[in-house]
């Protein structure tokens, strides 16, 4: 409860802490949020909610969802794949499994459509946003699928009926960045018929920079997305708005780093990182090939005012993506460890819904929800192919790997069907109560399962076996079904016009998953049961200063069962999923803006979280009593906005912090494969001619040039452990022209 008492401390103080200024005639402006399914300012939503809006984002210069860690306390980033993975843990629940038919505990869903699947929400590119919504906690009513950890709402502009307008951004930075971006809209039929198109390029060789004469360097970007909304009104009471999309990427896959644990060196080849002079962001890898993914679909979304205060809302999509990645998982010169990731999903989802705008004390949100995915994936982990060829092969003992290659393929068919309402009763002037529930069936089945042995360098096996891969299990057909009662029972008291106090009951729960990473044998081939969260919270949302400080925190326990996470081990490589029975997550979080004067705006947001697992056997060691994985105690970002005028020009300048605290990435809590807090420092200006609609701005990443690691694996049986690396020191200039 350590830092329950924090968390109410630093509310305490923070109300304290603003020093009374100058008296300006200026406010935080009101952000209007969906978060709950309907336009809300986003400090009468009773749940600890973050809102970037287009300006800030623009300030921020995100690219992917991967960065939004740059504004939200207690949100961080821990993919293991980099470019290839969009890993996310909030408040601590987070997942260690690099599988390519996993979805994270973090729903992330663009304009209301859910992108779980690896690929999916690694091809989002955040591009032409009107604005970003990050969920903490739980939200298992009005979204339910796998949001146990919370969720993030992308929400692209679309056509406004206002004429025409759009913009051209052109940029360069360090590693030969180049990037454009840029959007149009204009109607088509006046006020009936409008479209919008947005894209996005951007290109940049990759900063770990291989040393190995011939190959080219690792962690590059190279993608380009493009969106189309055409929307219509089709009456004063009937809108449609019809949505394309598509991404590609195309880039050198991820650097890993190998740090040697063994004098033996890594593989076992008496080869040493630290006998070879590398920096931090330097490599050998022998293997220097590009990760290809694309991914588009369409969705077509109705708004139907039935009558004053009733809407019906339907958005159906489909979606279908494919990724290649060719990873050198060893950073050394030799065949060690070599992985092929190789994947496509289709996925299509509805959601049926009505929202309710009465004037009486009651509103209810009510809907149906349905998606279904299938993922078809081929993994090949290539050991030790420095060491045998055809004739010197790993299956004489298969618990030291010579020259091997363990292949699996699976088709796996994840159906969710879900019914949810979530209500709004106005019990007075000053309290209102929520309550809501949502019932939810899953099925996740895999077909198709099976896994063979072949050399690590040709693809074959021993010609004495005929030369073609030889089986190891399967094919292996399973299926298993869930379902779950997951709801939220909250009051609200509003003391004054500009304070809200909440409290709040709720869970949620995240669908039962098949390990994605079988090869050695069908022991491999397990499931684990759903993850489930019971969770209190408990929140303030207020303005004070006449609207000049705006202050909202919220601290909350959580009851946490059945954590997934996958249990590696170092000596065989051998993968199965594991689950976490019991742990216990306590925390809170504080978000303040301040205007000490017209043109200068202060954010601060902290984060505390107190995590252990109370109960975790893993291969017989009692490992209760630890943390959980990616949860720092302490996460803060603190930001400032300086806007002035020189002359005929307008500049903005903005400088912002993200603190990140120490963290582990296994559940024993080894300290060889976690990282020590740091800080990453941003900043950017934008210089804006006054009636022009020319801006130009600079702009930094990682300032101070850091060196951390966003995730771990102890790789003993090999001789390293492996990291998967940060980015080092990126800047850029860019030019945007509004018409």
């Amino acid at each position: 409860m350590l830092s329950i008492r924090m968390a109410l401390s630093g509310i305490a103080l923070g109300m304290l802490a603003p020093v009374l200024s100058a008296v300006a005639d200026n406010r935080i402006e009101e952000i209007v949020v969906t978060a709950q399914k309907k336009a809300s300012d986003i400090q009468d939503v009773p749940l600890s909610v973050t809102a970037i809006t287009a300006r800030q984002l623009d300030a921020l210069k995100l690219r992917d969802a991967s960065q939004i860690v740059a504004f939200a306390p207690n949100v961080t980033f821990n993919g293991t794949g980099g470019e290839n993975q969009l890993v996310l843990s909030v408040r601590g629940v987070s997942m260690q499994d690099y599988a390519p038919n996993q979805a994270g505990p973090v729903a992330v869903y663009a304009d209301e459509i859910y992108r779980g699947n690896q690929v999916l929400a690694a091809g989002m590119q955040m591009f032409d946003l009107e604005r970003v919504e990050v969920l903490r906690g739980p939200q298992g009513t009005l979204y339910g699928r796998n949001s146990t950890g919370g969720a993030i709402n992308l929400i692209s502009n679309k056509p406004r009926f206002e004429g025409q307008d759009g913009y051209l951004t052109l940029g360069a930075g360090n590693y030969g960045r180049q990037e454009a971006e840029g959007a149009y809209e204009s109607e088509i039929v006046d006020d009936r018929l409008a479209f919008r198109g947005a894209f996005s390029y951007v290109d940049a060789d990759g900063y770990v920079e291989n040393q190995l004469t011939g190959e080219q360097d690792l962690s590059g970007i190279g993608e380009w997305g493009a969106r189309l909304h055409l929307a219509a009104r089709l009456s004063n009471t009937f809108d449609a708005l019809l949505t394309l999309y598509r991404t590609e990427y195309d880039a050198p896959v991820y650097g890993a780093l190998a740090v040697e644990n063994n004098p033996a060196g890594i593989g076992f080849t008496g080869y040493l990182r630290s006998d070879r002079g590398l920096t931090f962001h330097e490599t050998e890898a022998d293997r220097a090939d590009d990760t290809e993914r694309e991914y588009q679909g369409v969705s077509l979304r109705f708004d139907w005012e039935l009558s004053d205060t009733l809407t019906l809302t339907s958005i159906t999509s489909y979606d279908e993506g494919e990724q290649v990645s060719l990873a050198d998982d060893d950073g050394s010169p030799f065949e060690i460890f070599h992985s092929d990731y190789s994947s496509e999903i289709e996925q299509v989802s509805q959601d049926l819904r009505l929202v309710s705008n009465n004037s009486s004390p009651f509103n209810y949100v009510a809907g149906l929800y349905y998606v279904d995915d299938q993922v078809d994936a081929t993994t090949t982990f290539r050991y030790l192919g420095e060491f045998g060829g055809v004739a010197n092969f790993c299956f004489d003992d298969p618990l030291f790997f010579i020259g091997c290659a363990y292949t699996n393929e699976l088709t796996q068919d994840r159906e969710s069907l879900a019914a949810y309402i979530h209500t709004t009763t106005e019990l007075s002037e000053r309290w209102s109560l929520t309550v809501g529930l949502r019932y939810t069936d899953d099925t996740v089945g895999v077909s198709d399962y099976s896994g063979f042995l072949s050399d690590a360098l040709t693809g074959v096996s021993d010609p004495l076996f005929g030369g073609a891969p030889i089986p190891v299990f399967g094919p292996v057909a399973d299926e298993r079904e869930e379902n779950d009662l997951s709801g939220k029972v909250g009051l609200e008291f509003r003391p004054a016009e500009d304070l809200m106090v909440y409290g709040s009951f709720s869970t949620a729960y995240r669908a039962g998953a098949w390990n994605g990473q079988a090869f050695f044998g069908d022991f491999e081939v397990n499931y684990v049961p759903p993850e489930e969260v019971e969770t209190w919270e408990f929140g303030v949302k207020s303005q004070l200063l006449d609207g000049r400080l705006q202050i909202n925190g919220a601290v909350f326990i959580y009851d946490y069962k059945n954590q997934q996470f996958l249990d590696f081990d170092p000596l065989t490589g051998a993968q199965t999923l594991a689950s976490a029975e019991e742990a216990s997550i306590s925390g809170g979080e504080l978000e303040m803006v301040y205007l000490p004067m017209e043109n200068l705006t202060l954010n601060l947001g902290i984060g505390l979280l107190d995590t252990e697992y109370d109960q975790l056997v893993k291969s017989g060691v009692d490992l209760s009593g630890n943390k959980l994985i990616a949860a720092p105690e302490t996460n803060i970002n603190a930001a400032i906005d300086y806007d002035f005028s020189l002359g005929a020009i307008e500049v903005r300048l903005r400088a912002d912090g993200v603190y990140t605290g120490d963290q582990f990435y296994s559940v024993e809590n080894l300290e060889t494969i976690a990282q020590d807090g740091y800080w990453l420092w941003n900043a950017r200006a934008i210089f804006s001619a006054m009636d022009k609609p020319f801006s130009v701005g600079v702009w930094v990443k990682n300032l101070t040039d850091d060196e951390y690691i966003v995730n771990a694996f102890d790789l003993s049986g090999f001789g390293y452990n492996y990291y998967q690396r940060g980015a080092p020191r990126t800047y850029g200039i860019d030019a945007t022209w509004r018409f």
